[in-house]
């Protein structure tokens, strides 16, 4: 988590309060936090409060648009990492440290927070370049930025994460102003932006399996990667215990590169070399970086997937605590993701067209419908004692259905 702080404050900063103190009333900030303010030596949310600063940085910057020349504040790191967070930007530098600040304390990942200081750093480029503040921009102004982008062949993900993280600081500042009762609106909209973007750069509407990869490499704790990897290999997850298997699967299942599932559709699953190294992975995992940025203990018991910190012995995950994890692995990888969804359902569907698609490549004489019916072993719909036998009519349509759902993925991409 990131701290503000500042320099020794020079006499000028201590002035202000005579000049703004009742406008910063009327902006209700307290006259009690007001004088600590401009009391201290120094800003530092350890020692002052954090909510009450930012209200007071912003309050500043709408009373004195030269506030930055008599202060200009720092981020420090209190965590520990011994990153060095020093930025100087020309354009709202004290509302980009707040922000930057406020979203050490939101993210769940550490590395995401310098993305955003980097992100930030490339915004300044085109705020030096108009010469105003990107809370200034128009949408001709966002426009040139998706410009640049697409002619410097930076491809659609990376700056749709741009788009996305600048959309953040200026609807934060906005809120911001707002609570402060000094308006600020926007003049665009990011869905309009993306919508001016032509549709073959755009990624496909699917998440492909290759992508959800990606994601799995770029996860900082192996037993959150192996959660991604076991659903795309046909592994499932369900709130009802005696047909869920992910939470299932204990350390004694786990056999060479196979993974024994049992209940209603026992079976084995192999896995390719990649995969079985996270699993592994997450087998030796004995700390967890966890929401707080501290590092908690994570406990063997037996299972594959386990939780961490003081319920570490408690025994295999929840339902409820997987779907957790899944979605903090949606918010701090979204610059893979963009405005998709990344959900069981859409992992599963991923694995499956992969598994389908490497099934029909390497025998060439299989039909569509009868890989679907592998993949329906594989991926506990149907027991594989089925395969050679006629088929009930729920197979039949479960088939059907999974047949449609690959079509109508091959002709979106």
């Amino acid at each position: 988590m990131l701290r503000i702080t500042s320099g020794v404050l020079p006499y000028e900063f201590h002035e202000l309060k005579n000049n703004y103190n009742e406008r910063l009333l009327q902006m209700k900030i307290s006259q009690r936090f007001i004088d600590k303010f401009f009391n201290a030596t120094t800003i530092d949310t350890d020692e002052l409060s954090y909510s009450k600063t930012v209200e007071m940085i912003f309050g500043l910057s709408v009373l004195n648009k030269d506030i930055e020349k008599l202060v200009k504040l720092r981020l420090e790191d209190d965590s520990k990492h011994n990153d060095n967070f020093s930025i100087d930007y020309k354009f709202d530098h004290n509302l980009k440290a707040a922000f930057i600040a406020q979203r050490s304390r939101e993210l769940e990942n550490y590395s995401n927070v310098k993305k955003i200081i980097k992100i930030l750093n490339q915004v300044e480029q085109f705020e030096i370049e108009k010469n105003k503040s990107i809370l200034q921009f128009n949408f001709e102004d966002m426009l040139d930025i998706i410009s640049y982008y697409r002619n410097n062949f930076i491809n659609y993900m990376t700056y749709n994460n741009y788009i996305l993280v600048i959309n953040l600081f200026v609807d934060y500042s906005i809120k911001k102003f707002d609570e402060l009762g000094y308006k600020l609106e926007k003049s665009w909209n990011k869905n309009k932006l993306f919508d001016s973007i032509p549709e073959n750069e755009k990624p496909k509407s699917f998440i492909e399996a290759d992508e959800l990869k990606r994601i799995v490499r770029a996860i900082d704790n192996p037993q959150d990667a192996v959660i991604i990897s076991l659903m795309m290999n046909g592994i499932k997850l369900s709130r009802i215990e005696e047909d869920d298997e992910i939470r299932n699967i204990r350390e004694d299942d786990i056999t060479g590169n196979t993974i024994h599932i049992r209940g209603k559709f026992e079976r084995d699953i192999k896995l390719d070399p990649e995969a079985l190294s996270i699993v592994h992975e997450a087998l030796e995992q004995t700390f967890y970086s966890s929401t707080s940025k501290t590092i908690q203990t994570v406990s063997r018991t037996g299972y594959l997937l386990r939780t961490y910190g003081r319920s570490s012995k408690n025994g295999k995950m929840s339902e409820y605590g997987i779907q957790r994890r899944l979605r903090k692995i949606r918010e701090n990888y979204s610059q893979f993701i963009a405005d998709r969804q990344l959900t069981y359902s859409t992992i599963r569907t991923a694995g499956r067209i992969e598994f389908v698609d490497d099934l029909m490549y390497l025998n060439k004489s299989i039909s569509l419908d009868e890989a679907m019916y592998e993949s329906m072993v594989k991926f506990g719909d149907m027991k594989e004692s089925s395969l050679n036998n006629k088929k009930s009519e729920d197979e039949y349509y479960r088939k059907y259905s999974l047949v449609q759902n690959y079509e109508k993925y091959k002709n979106v991409k």
